[in-house]
């Protein structure tokens, strides 16, 4: 066994024990998750809610590793704790819809303090399901389903737009926030893996989520403000955001790109973009695969607006994205009104029966038979 491997051996040992002897019997450990190249996740239980608890393994051991567990009590805290630092922002992600619940954001556990309770999300990532989908039907998504997964993400950009201007968006309209400029934070990591896939909330936002669970945004190690363009150029290219909520914009349409194709357009450093026409308007964009398929999607029973869409929001100058408030609107209107029209897996039952098998399964192991 390797010198990483014992110390995270170590490390689920103390966990183990320290919520097996909580002395009022709240906690139900349940074993390790997943493991990522700074952190270690494991579930436990608290009552009926299933809790996911993230750590950094190096935090539990002096001097990077070389010295004794955590679990003999002896202090680390002499060591280099970046974390004592979190953003301001990391607080207030408490309050939000569209990300994860975080129940606590420093803990207490042997002088730990990077380590983070998150709400469990019992059907997994978006990544699996998308995955799965494509493995059992070969074909997208409901473009119903498609409007509200976008739906969703645009809800956690507003969330990172928003979090710190007062306004509370599960009550506010999206009328009232054209007002109030949007804030630079600036998830960086948007992917289907950092997606997870919560209940059915008819009564958050009616009717976002009637048919579809809600989608909730997590692992924002990566995120931070982004108000000068010139000290991310290295990352993202002089033309491709110049704010936080702009390069949200952006992500977001990868995310969608990867919904309705199962392809990425890849990072920030993407292929040359193809010039697009969309209505009135030519630009170059970044949704090259989607114009290339463009007839083939159409003639499949895509939605070409929620094509012309990704295309947009893809475009390489930002001037020619929509603004985040007109991106939720135009989204918002297409979850509203588009109909299920003629096509018999557009259906509400349908929909949910569809994500019923996927997710049913998804937990079981075994797969519905296309």
């Amino acid at each position: 066994m390797s010198s990483q491997d014992d110390r995270v051996e170590r490390l689920q040992e103390d966990l183990r024990d320290c919520f097996a002897n909580d002395p009022h019997g709240r906690f139900v450990w349940e074993g390790f998750l997943s493991q990522g190249g700074n952190s270690a996740i494991y579930k436990i239980k608290q009552d009926q809610r299933r809790i996911a608890v993230k750590i950094v393994p190096d935090a539990f051991f002096d001097g990077g590793g070389n010295g004794v567990s955590a679990g003999s009590g002896d202090d680390n805290s002499g060591g280099d704790d970046s974390s004592e630092e979190d953003p301001d922002w990391l607080d207030q992600l408490m309050e939000l819809n569209n990300e994860a619940d975080i129940f606590q954001a420093r803990g207490t556990f042997h002088h730990m303090t990077r380590w983070i309770y998150m709400e469990y999300a019992e059907n997994g990532m978006l990544q699996d399901l998308i995955d799965r989908h494509l493995a059992l039907y070969q074909r997208p998504f409901p473009n119903r389903l498609m409007w509200r997964f976008f739906m969703c993400l645009v809800r956690s950009a507003l969330e990172m737009a928003y979090y710190d201007r007062g306004a509370d968006l599960s009550a506010t309209t999206l009328g009232n926030l054209p007002s109030m400029a949007p804030g630079p934070l600036a998830h960086l990591d948007m992917k289907g893996e950092n997606i997870v896939i919560g209940d059915l909330l008819p009564e958050l936002q009616h009717p976002e989520h009637v048919i579809s669970p809600i989608l909730k945004l997590i692992d924002f190690g990566g995120a931070e403000d982004v108000v000068d363009p010139e000290a991310r150029q290295e990352r993202i290219g002089a033309q491709f955001a110049p704010t936080g909520s702009e390069l949200n914009i952006f992500d977001i349409a990868t995310v969608m790109l990867y919904i309705l194709l199962h392809e990425a357009e890849g990072d920030y450093r993407v292929p040359e973009a193809t010039e697009i026409t969309v209505g009135a308007a030519t630009f170059l964009s970044f949704g090259t695969v989607l114009s290339a398929r463009r007839q083939e999607l159409v003639s499949n029973g895509v939605d070409e607006p929620l094509i012309n869409l990704i295309c947009r929001c893809l475009a390489q100058d930002p001037q020619n994205r929509p603004g985040l408030i007109e991106l939720a609107a135009l989204v918002h209107e297409r979850v509203i009104n588009r109909a299920p029209g003629d096509a018999p897996g557009e259906l509400d039952d349908a929909v949910r029966q569809l994500l019923h098998d996927l997710l049913l399964n998804a937990n079981t192991g075994e797969g519905p038979v296309p």
